[in-house]
């Protein structure tokens, strides 16, 4: 059987040799396959890490100019907002703005400056107009243009209650002296019904210490800008010797030149009033001028306050000595009693504080009562006084400094400086 068995697997060998053939490969296969394997693995694995590296190289560079649409990165160093419109689909600026700042900073068009990461222009005083230095607004409590030296800020007023006394447009108007500026309010009455009295609100609790944060805006801001015509008989101002005002009738017609206002208010043992006052010269001093039988006192020879007070309302002719006050209160030093030519810079009836910034002064008075009021009943609600107030102006007009004008907030009369008839009238009042 195994011959013939082997007879027919040779010849079947014989009659089929392409069979036999794949039987052959395929036992060989079998037997070398795992190398193969191994072999055929490995060229794939370096197959996908070669199209890996191809796919990273062609993979396209990020655009060099950020686009406005997409709001400018940062990396990309943005140029002074001047990318092409973008749609803001993806939250940037549609004007190109955004990421201004970034990368080099670069600088605006003629005519623009950059401002809060933008390029602004140089006429608009929203953002300082020309000024290199500064974004600030002009326009801060102002109404302000663009205009000035080299285009700069230009201020055209001040909002009410408020005042430039650092002599710098580019900030508006930066100090607040009080509410919109008022006159008091009147009380039409008296013996005959007839006389207007301005009324005085209180009480309140004044601190004499250059705070005027205690000034409420409830007491009123009050203009001083009348001059007193025909005050200076025979060369006297107010008919007593002293120190002549050099513009009597007229005062400045610029607010840079003299500003002034006053607050008042009181509690049962004293008045307060609060000067407040823009100066082109502030705290000028003179000298003393020659004047025949009269020297004046340090008080007078500067820029300050003066107030008239009649303390007992009994308006006539001839001050008294108890109740009736003269005052000038210089803005650096000094107060003078004028009726009784009195130095009064050391009384205990009067406070006095003083402050100053570059073209503005604050002087902060209290009086007690007893100064004005000797042997009358305490201040309250009802009382009646006479009452004005001034501001003197020196400036330096000529050679030397002179007391160049004189602001009241009420004519007290021609005769002022010796009669109270014609001072006006003041009522204490609770509202």
């Amino acid at each position: 059987m195994d011959d013939k068995g082997g007879k027919n697997d040779a010849s079947t060998r014989d009659r089929h040799p392409r069979v036999h053939n794949v039987q052959r490969m395929r036992t060989a296969s079998r037997q070398r396959s795992p190398g193969r394997l191994v072999a055929f693995f490995s060229g794939l694995a370096a197959l996908i890490f070669a199209r890996a590296c191809l796919i990273e190289i062609e993979k396209p560079l990020e655009p060099t100019t950020p686009d406005a649409g997409v709001g400018g990165s940062v990396s990309a160093g943005g140029s002074a907002g001047n990318g092409a419109a973008g749609n803001g689909a993806t939250g940037g600026s549609t004007s190109g703005t955004s990421g201004n700042d970034a990368g080099d900073g670069a600088s605006c068009p003629d005519g623009q400056k950059r401002c809060g990461g933008e390029c602004v222009s140089n006429n608009d005083p929203r953002f300082g107009c020309s000024a290199e230095e500064t974004c600030s607004d002009c326009r801060t409590n102002a109404v302000a243009r663009c205009g000035g030296d080299a285009g700069k800020c230009v201020l055209d007023s001040c909002n009410p209650g408020f005042v430039d006394c650092n002599n710098d447009a580019q900030d508006g108007c930066e100090v607040q002296f009080g509410p919109e500026p008022s006159e008091l309010p009147t009380l039409v009455g008296g013996d005959a019904g007839q006389d207007t009295f301005h009324r005085i609100p209180g009480p309140h609790d004044i601190t004499v210490d250059g705070d005027r944060s205690d000034w409420v805006d409830s007491i009123a801001l009050v203009r001083m800008n009348k001059p007193c015509m025909n005050c200076q008989v025979n060369n006297s101002p107010g008919g007593n010797l002293g120190v002549l005002v050099e513009n009597p009738s007229t005062l400045p017609t610029s607010r840079n030149d003299l500003e002034a206002y006053f607050r008042f208010t009181w509690n049962a043992d004293s008045l307060f009033i609060l000067a407040l006052v823009k100066d082109d010269q502030p705290l000028v001093t003179g000298t003393a001028p020659t004047i025949p039988n009269y020297v004046p006192s340090p008080a007078e020879l500067q820029d300050g306050v003066e107030l008239l007070i009649d303390g007992d309302f009994v308006l006539v002719n001839g001050y008294r000595s108890d109740t009736d006050r003269h005052l000038f209160i210089g803005a650096a030093s000094d107060v003078y009693n004028a009726n009784q030519k009195a130095d009064e810079k050391n009384s205990s009836n009067i406070a006095i504080s003083r402050t100053q910034t570059d073209s503005c002064y604050f002087v902060e008075i209290q009086i007690r009562s007893p100064y004005v009021r000797s042997n009358l009943p305490p201040l309250g609600a009802g009382v009646q006084l006479g009452f004005d107030i001034a501001v003197n102006d020196w400036d330096t007009e000529r050679t030397v400094p002179v007391r160049a004008h004189q602001a009241f907030w009420r004519e007290p009369g021609t005769l002022y400086a010796h009669d109270s008839t014609n001072f006006p009238k003041v009522e204490l009042f609770t509202p």
